[in-house]
């Protein structure tokens, strides 16, 4: 998947779905990775990785970190853009 096609699709299914959104596009790019590919390089089964990442159960942020990181993806976390509203 390419990463314009990825981030559209993350910021639709965040937006509509919040965390399990998230989960939910990192478990898209799991599948267009290859399942068996990603799970050798988090060294955890491919039965894990599928209960994990299906809908079955949230991952916990570890699993969530090392599924990105074995995506080649990284989080990273920045202030919330403020808005300057003109009083009336």
């Amino acid at each position: 998947m390419e990463e314009e096609e990825f981030l559209e699709k993350l910021e639709e299914w965040v937006y509509e779905d919040g965390v399990m959104g998230l989960v939910t596009a990192i478990w898209d790019c799991i599948q267009a990775e290859g399942i068996t590919k990603i799970a050798r390089r988090m060294e955890v089964s491919r039965e894990g990785l599928y209960k994990s990442f299906s809908g079955k159960r949230k991952p916990n942020i570890e699993t969530v970190l090392n599924a990105l990181d074995a995506l080649g993806m990284r989080v990273v976390v920045r202030p919330k853009l403020r808005v300057k509203r003109k009083l009336d």
